[in-house]
């Protein structure tokens, strides 16, 4: 949902980070949204449309290898990141988020943090002994804090020492420039939602 969809790949690819999941948008990409039929608007639909044909077959091939949910340790510090939550890629991981389901993805997954989002609130809450983090967003937050936001974590022997969501100053108006360079379909509300840092 940016104006270099590609580029962005590509960057992955080269930086090789420990961990990288698949969200609802780059589902609806590999399911063809754009040819099915739907309630959502044609802009919209354009707008995946113009995304899977900007990507190359090695760019398309990623995608589909990225999975929904990856377990991660931090010096011996489990974590389990998701997009939504580990059972929904649309469901957001929010504060009022269902305590007792909270603590069974911890149970389930054996995992002491389960960092998730879809809502791109950033918010941390405990539950049962574990947390429950939303990371919030590095360039599409919807707070209303148009900096880039993510969670960092300190452990130490497997104990998790401290953490804090960190903003960072995003060039958005860079990002609008290539939105409309590039005629990106429903720019329009892309746009909107960059400057107002809103999902609606």
């Amino acid at each position: 949902m940016g104006p270099e969809p590609s580029a962005c790949l590509a960057l992955l690819r080269e930086l090789r980070p420990n961990a990288v999941i698949r969200g609802n948008t780059d589902r609806y990409l590999l399911e063809g949204i754009f040819e099915k039929p739907s309630s959502k608007p044609a802009a919209f639909l354009a707008m995946f449309r113009w995304c899977w044909q900007e990507l190359s077959s090695a760019g398309r091939d990623l995608l589909a290898r990225l999975p929904e949910t990856e377990r991660v340790e931090v010096d011996g510090f489990p974590i389990l990141l998701c997009h939504g939550v580990p059972s929904d890629d649309e469901l957001g991981l929010t504060p009022e988020s269902d305590r007792l389901l909270a603590a069974s993805w911890l149970r389930k997954h054996d995992v002491k943090v389960v960092v998730g989002g879809h809502t791109h609130i950033p918010c941390l809450h405990e539950v049962d002994g574990g947390y429950l983090v939303n990371d919030g967003s590095i360039g599409y937050p919807f707070d209303g804090d148009g900096r880039a936001c993510y969670w960092r974590v300190r452990v130490d022997r497997g104990e998790l020492v401290d953490s804090e969501f960190r903003r960072l100053e995003y060039p958005v108006e860079e990002t609008i420039l290539a939105l409309e360079r590039r005629d990106v379909p429903w720019r329009g509300d892309l746009i909107t939602r960059l400057r107002t840092a809103r999902s609606t």
